[in-house]
């Protein structure tokens, strides 16, 4: 999904807002995307599979944006290699090539009944948390059926299980 945002700055003052009121304690780091031919929005099945192809694993957090004076977060997924460094493996949302990216190990993905439990975007605005499809939310979470007709299709793609989707130990 294309938005009209921007990356922010390491520097932004809204930056800092977002992750005090989240209570996040990891350093945002600048991420490049690489392109390893996976499809764009689709970042937690991609990076999963590229940990479970060439080992690594898949690391949580938010993609922050900037749309005037505020900062959302897209939950975003980024493969973690075996030396330990983060890559951006999806092409990003705006159409650029980076991301500004903070770990998050506590924003799994989670399976109950028969839906994926996805984060909604988050945002440093005081009176609204989270957005659904651009507008205010009461909901942390929506539920991602697990037979989402283009997530079976991209998955299959593949060759990985939809159910990979959820978070492990292992591979994240």
């Amino acid at each position: 999904m294309q938005h009209s945002g921007h990356v922010p700055t390491d520097d932004d003052a809204a930056v800092g807002k977002f992750l005090k009121k989240w209570r996040l304690s990891a350093e945002p780091v600048r991420l490049q995307f690489v392109d390893f031919g996976y499809g764009a929005a689709w970042c937690h099945v991609s990076a999963k599979h590229k940990a479970v192809a060439d080992g690594g694993r898949r690391v949580h957090g938010w993609a922050l944006w900037k749309f005037g004076p505020d900062v959302v977060a897209d939950h975003h997924s980024v493969w973690e290699n075996e030396r330990g460094e983060l890559v951006d493996v999806t092409p990003p949302s705006n159409g650029g090539t980076e991301i500004l990216f903070v770990r998050d190990d506590d924003a799994r993905i989670e399976l109950l009944e028969d839906t994926i439990q996805l984060f909604t975007q988050r945002t440093a605005d005081a009176q609204t948390h989270w957005l659904w499809q651009g507008q205010p939310s009461e909901y942390s979470n929506w539920p991602c059926p697990v037979n989402k007709e283009d997530l079976v299709k991209y998955s299959a793609k593949l060759d990985i299980p939809v159910a990979a989707i959820v978070t492990d130990n292992h591979q994240g």
